[in-house]
């Protein structure tokens, strides 16, 4: 999900941390993705293969869920972690969450961490974050900027795939 309206913001927090960041991304994307920092793009169908040479990575965030964990491991570095990022789908009670609050039982007893990552409101975060933004270190992406009564139209869009950063409502 490194196009999408979360992972092109982590794609460019990492790579301002110092990171060198592989990107996961549909084929159309791949400049997008490269133009925000990533040294390197995989497609989506990467985690159905066996790890290549280069294909053992130190952290996983997983932005979109599909993906089971248990393939995503096998790309992960003995002592690596897998952040789970929201996630689609899940039961009428946990929704999206579910991945999150059960991966970490999928790691115990191995090296390999895999945290569900929950964010809350911190001004003291979220004032670091306008900071990177506002010094041009870090940049929003907008797709597509709608008017709210066709918020229906942007949540269709991001489901249908290809959106590159965020859809902005319009009051």
């Amino acid at each position: 999900g490194a196009a999408g309206g979360v992972g092109h913001l982590i794609v460019q927090l990492a790579v301002d941390a110092g990171a060198v960041v592989t990107g996961v991304c549909r084929p159309e994307a791949d400049d997008f993705v490269r133009s925000l920092g990533a040294v390197r793009t995989l497609d989506y169908g990467f985690a159905d293969r066996p790890a290549d040479a280069d294909g053992r990575y130190d952290i996983i965030l997983d932005t979109g869920g599909r993906r089971k964990l248990r393939l995503l491991r096998r790309h992960l570095a003995s002592d690596g972690t897998i952040v789970v990022v929201g996630g689609e789908g899940g039961g009428s009670v946990l929704g999206g969450f579910q991945r999150s609050i059960f991966a970490p039982l999928a790691a115990i007893g191995s090296k390999q961490r895999m945290v569900g990552l929950v964010s809350t409101d911190s001004g003291p975060v979220l004032a670091e974050l306008a900071a990177l933004v506002a010094s041009g270190r870090i940049r929003p992406r907008v797709h597509a900027t709608l008017p709210l009564e066709r918020a229906a139209d942007g949540m269709r869009m991001m489901r249908a795939g290809g959106v590159r950063g965020k859809i902005a409502l319009e009051l």
